[in-house]
């Protein structure tokens, strides 16, 4: 039973995006600003409207899969705890779709253009999210990407279809345990593989470039007094 008609999702779906944003303010370069991005979400809905999108949101095991949340134990053990390694991760929802049950999952860019669903059909994330609905029984036929662009003066989107099949899930939990090992590997030999190539500097930079940038006799000190140690729980939000 629906509980808010369209327009008051919307106008809730607005209050939180406000809320969350804040007071964050954008360089006048930058596209996100808080206007715009209420407009992106009146835009998305407008293009995908709740009443009629040809992809319906899952309801699983009596809930609607939105934000739906797993973390599946692997094949491996902590070396400290002995527990199982666990992968975790979140789907934005998912969908059926075509005759068939979808993952989904929305991407903001600057632009898009004709080969933007080229980048996703071997993206890990949402191969781990088919992996991970086969092991649950959820037969994902694969994952609904949809995009929005936010300009200054417009805004755009797009969608993609990444189907995986069995051979590609397979493939991918090869190359996942490969890495796992290798990890276990450099954490038992007290080696990390640098990573010296443009990864330092994607997604605004890596905050340890600086770190890495000093003789490696001194990287604790300044470790110490220039960063806060966090632990990261995959299974909070």
């Amino acid at each position: 039973m629906r509980q808010h008609d369209p327009e008051q999702c919307l106008e809730m779906g607005t209050a939180a995006l406000i809320e969350e944003y804040g007071d964050a303010e954008c360089p006048d370069t930058e596209s996100k600003t808080l206007d715009r991005m209420v407009g992106a979400l009146e835009y998305y809905f407008s293009e995908y409207p709740l009443d009629d999108d040809p992809a319906r949101i899952s309801t699983i095991a009596g809930v609607p899969a939105v934000e739906w949340r797993f973390a599946l134990p692997l094949p491996f053990n902590n070396p400290d705890t002995g527990m199982p390694l666990l992968y975790a991760g979140r789907t934005d929802t998912i969908m059926d779709f075509c005759g068939a049950r979808y993952a989904e999952d929305d991407k903001t860019t600057k632009a898009l253009g004709a080969k933007w669903s080229n980048q996703w059909e071997l993206r890990s994330q949402f191969t781990g999210y088919a992996w991970a609905g086969r092991v649950l029984g959820l037969s994902l036929q694969g994952t609904l990407v949809r995009g929005v662009s936010i300009l200054k003066t417009k805004y755009e989107t797009a969608q993609a279809i990444v189907n995986a099949p069995d051979w590609k899930i397979d493939e991918w939990v090869e190359h996942r345990d490969h890495l796992i090992t290798q990890a276990l590997s450099y954490y038992k030999g007290g080696y990390w593989e640098p990573a010296l190539d443009d990864t330092c500097n994607d997604y605004g930079g890596c905050i340890f470039k600086g770190i890495c940038s000093i003789p490696p006799d001194r990287r604790v000190n300044w470790l110490s007094t220039g960063f806060e140690e966090s632990m990261w729980n995959p299974l909070s939000r």
